[in-house]
């Protein structure tokens, strides 16, 4: 899910499509032709569309699409993110990030449990001059710094089951925990907050906007909105 001009994008996989809505949930309309799009985000004005079927990125302006260029090779790719010129992809069966930075590639993460290690990675946001990576099937979120070196590791102590997806506010840090259908909220040094579990259905993403909370529900193909505490 991602916000654009007032309105909400959201990826409807099963459908191979994307879904414009109001920010009180009325559908507005689609778009189709993508190959299992999963996370998306939206910079200066552009869609980003992690393909996960296509095995690329799609860049999305208007009516105009084409493939993001990058020299590796991606299989499954399930997350993106863009922040100058920096560009980050959850690599998903690749157990990896792929990171570019200007015309500079460069990967890093490889399938394993220890700090700076992934094991499914599935979304990726920069925020506040950091990565940080939604490591779903460690059931963690890992932080690293922009050359792509570890700072942090959190959420395991919560027995968070897939964390799917994530968002990075002003203040905070939202993480789907997908099996448990729930949101594990976090400050930004890996504080556990609190729980928000009323109403969701193995939720896959999360976002914030100004006072609200949007979460997408997999299992009960809806959308919930909360008022932020």
């Amino acid at each position: 899910a991602s916000g654009l001009n007032g309105t909400l994008w959201l990826s409807d996989a099963d459908n191979n499509r994307l879904i414009r809505i109001s920010p009180d949930g009325t559908v507005l309309d689609s778009v189709g032709g993508f190959d299992r799009p999963m996370h998306i985000a939206i910079r200066d004005g552009q869609l980003l569309v992690a393909e996960y079927g296509a095995d690329q990125i799609t860049g999305v302006r208007n009516a105009a699409r084409m493939p993001m260029p990058f020299a590796e090779a991606f299989d499954a790719p399930s997350g993106v993110d863009v922040s100058g010129e920096r560009r980050a992809v959850a690599d998903f069966y690749n157990h990896r990030v792929v990171y570019q930075v200007g015309d500079r590639d460069m990967t890093f993460g490889t399938k394993g449990s220890g700090p700076g290690e992934l094991t499914y990675p599935t979304d990726v946001q920069f925020a506040h001059d950091k990565l940080w990576v939604a490591d779903a099937y460690n059931h963690r979120v890992q932080v690293f710094d922009l050359d792509g070196k570890h700072l942090n590791t959190f959420g395991e102590a919560e027995t968070m089951n897939a964390a799917t997806g994530i968002f990075v506010s002003d203040d905070a840090v939202y993480v789907t925990d997908f099996e448990n259908s729930r949101i594990q909220i976090y400050g930004l040094d890996g504080t556990y907050i609190g729980t928000l579990s009323e109403s969701l259905e193995k939720p896959t993403d999360v976002l914030a906007i100004g006072d609200t909370l949007y979460v997408v529900n997999y299992a009960g193909r809806s959308l919930s909105i909360f008022g932020k505490t």
